[in-house]
């Protein structure tokens, strides 16, 4: 337009004109409507980004990163792990970047001692302008379904070691605790272990580990043990952690050897003892024997008071033999000829009377169930080849005496090769004879007692009444107990489980074989409360697929109560698929008795019910 405004003034050699026409397409200009510039989608994406961002609240942030590792090659692959988890956060407008200056000790300890002090950058290039929205991206508290490669998960909150367990020296340790990256040994004294320990757990939630781990610190520390193992495994692992300066106290019991048995005369007495002492150990051996049949003798066996009198008798009578085993008092019952040649020894009134006047005038069917029994019980080890072998022994090759003196008795009594049955009757006749062995003591002072430690696993095979009684005399003998089983109701007498826990220092427990009498109580009664914000809840409920349980906190001495069915969901759908529902049942309400009731509970009960027939509750 203006180059037409100039050849107009040229042609006319009129500058005035040409003035004009300039003036009128510059005013006409104004008026043209133009095209505006537009933008790419890439451009107008990375504007709206920069505007999203802009309106968002801003921080200046430091980013670093922090690897360690054992090896050069793995701080490598974590570092551009965790470098490539930031690659969204690059775009056109902004990226994160390596921006050391120097890579030398001096800049490393320099970014070193800011990174464990938090402090920012001094120069401002080095930080980066973060949107809120992305801040969120970079860090988030960890929600349960999401899965975080190298996340470490608790289950549980957790409370710090008490100072007494900071403070204690203790004689075997058996866990750590682990709060806020603060680890403790956790243990029990040499003192709390003289009180007895009891573990309680239900099936691989680690109480033979546990009693593992104890066997294998006392045997390293030159104490003396005894170990029973009714499935085996750990009798075999302990032999592999044996110093190799304690081999020669090691007596490993297993009676599936049979190319190599061992004796164990359950009948033997101490050489060497008269008078008084020879009536004692005689009375000591009774009864050791009995309190191993009476575990044995099942519960529905009719008269066991009566077999157990009857085997009192003979245990008595085969004493008075030399050489006298278990399978004697088989033979004093079953075979009538080697019962009168032995009688022909026996001094005491006593065992003549029961021998003539009571077995023998009795009938042929009486002297059957008065004997049978036994002999049944007996006569069922005769045709085992590890407990005949064993048992029918005059001699025990095991010095218990020596034992108690600082050796090693391993125990492998696996069930799944002897058979329940020989298991627990080698079991409880270790626990007899290490009994025995610990009341001779009595004849040793007090400072010559060296301490004993004895570990049973799955106890309530082999407790029997006058071992568990024995608990609270233990101690003064130097014979300390650990006992662990699956739950208490395990136990055959509950009465047992009285003196157990009466008598233990210390209980010990995991996740119980019984959760409903023995773990979910003490939930209840936990530090660990249940909160909303800052405020308690005052109830809990704990509910399985089964049944729910509730649980009042506000009340002095808080317990679960298990509530009724209908709270469980499947319960619930089969009452909704009901063809006569609860409310439908109130219509036939059966006529009210009143007999007994007065009128005016009358008047109250009749109208209360007709109010839920015209379902009006």
């Amino acid at each position: 337009m203006w180059l037409f405004a100039l050849i107009i003034g040229a042609f006319t050699n009129d500058i005035n004109l040409a003035l004009s026409w300039g003036f009128v397409f510059l005013v006409a200009s104004f008026f043209v409507k133009r095209d505006e510039p537009t933008l790419t989608p890439h451009e107008e994406e990375l504007y709206q980004g920069i505007l999203n961002k802009l309106g968002q609240p801003l921080f200046r942030t430091d980013t670093r990163i922090t690897v360690a590792a054992e090896s050069s090659q793995r701080i490598d692959q974590l570092f551009k792990g965790v470098s490539g988890s930031l690659a969204p956060l690059n775009s056109p407008f902004q990226a994160l970047g390596d921006s050391a200056l120097f890579q030398n000790k001096v800049s490393y300890r320099f970014r070193e001692f800011k990174f464990t002090r938090r402090l920012p950058s001094l120069l401002v290039t080095n930080s980066s302008i973060f949107a809120a929205s992305e801040l969120a991206s970079i860090y988030h508290f960890p929600y349960g379904t999401i899965k975080t490669e190298g996340m470490v998960r608790s289950h549980s909150r957790t409370l710090p070691a008490t100072l007494g367990m900071k403070n204690n020296k203790f004689d075997v340790v058996l866990g750590r605790n682990n709060h806020h990256g603060e680890i403790t040994p956790i243990g029990l004294t040499a003192a709390e272990r003289e009180r007895h320990v009891f573990i309680i757990g239900g099936a691989g939630n680690g109480k033979t580990t546990m009693l593992q781990y104890a066997i294998a610190q006392d045997i390293k520390n030159g104490k003396g043990v005894a170990v029973v193992d009714p499935h085996g495994d750990m009798a075999e692992t302990l032999l592999q952690h044996i110093p190799e300066k304690r081999i020669n106290d090691v007596i490993y019991f297993n009676p599936d050897d049979l190319a190599y048995p061992i004796g164990l005369n359950l009948l033997e007495l101490t050489p060497g003892l008269e008078g008084d002492e020879l009536l004692r150990e005689k009375d000591l051996v009774t009864e050791s024997v009995v309190s191993v049949f009476r575990k044995i003798f099942s519960e529905d066996d009719t008269g066991g008071h009566r077999i157990e009198y009857v085997l009192r008798n003979a245990i008595q009578t085969a004493l008075y033999v030399k050489d006298a085993t278990l399978f004697t008092v088989y033979d004093l019952l079953n075979d009538p000829v080697y019962r009168k040649q032995v009688m022909k020894d026996i001094d005491d009134k006593n065992l003549v009377n029961f021998w003539k006047q009571e077995l023998g005038k009795a009938g042929d069917m009486q002297k059957v169930k008065m004997a049978a029994g036994i002999t049944a019980k007996i006569g069922r080890f005769l045709f085992s080849a590890s407990a005949k072998r064993i048992l029918e022994q005059p001699r025990s090759t095991i010095n218990f005496d020596g034992i108690l003196d600082g050796k090693i008795l391993i125990c492998n009594f696996s069930k799944g090769l002897l058979g329940e049955d020989t298991s627990e009757l080698f079991g409880i006749a270790i626990l007899a004879k290490i009994q025995l062995a610990s009341l001779r003591r009595a004849r040793l002072k007090q400072a010559d007692r060296r301490p004993f430690y004895l570990y049973v696993d799955e106890f309530q095979n082999f407790a029997t009444p006058s071992f568990v009684q024995m608990l609270s005399e233990a101690r003064k003998y130097k014979l300390y107990l650990t006992m662990a089983e699956q739950t208490t109701s395990q136990q055959d007498e509950q009465q047992m489980v009285n003196v157990i826990l009466a008598n233990v220092g210390t209980v010990i427990c995991f996740r119980s074989g019984n959760p409903s009498d023995e773990q979910t109580e003490e939930y209840a009664k936990s530090k660990f409360k249940w909160q909303i914000g800052e405020d308690v809840m005052p109830f809990v409920y704990e509910a399985t697929s089964k049944e729910v349980r509730f649980t009042d906190l506000r009340d002095p001495r808080p317990r679960f109560r298990e509530l009724f069915a209908f709270h469980c969901p499947e319960t619930l759908l089969e009452w909704s698929k009901s063809a006569k529902s609860l409310r439908a049942s109130f219509s036939d309400i059966p006529e009210l008795d009143e007999t007994g009731l007065r009128a005016c509970q009358v008047i109250a009960i009749n109208n209360l019910e007709t109010s839920l027939k015209d379902n009006r509750p």
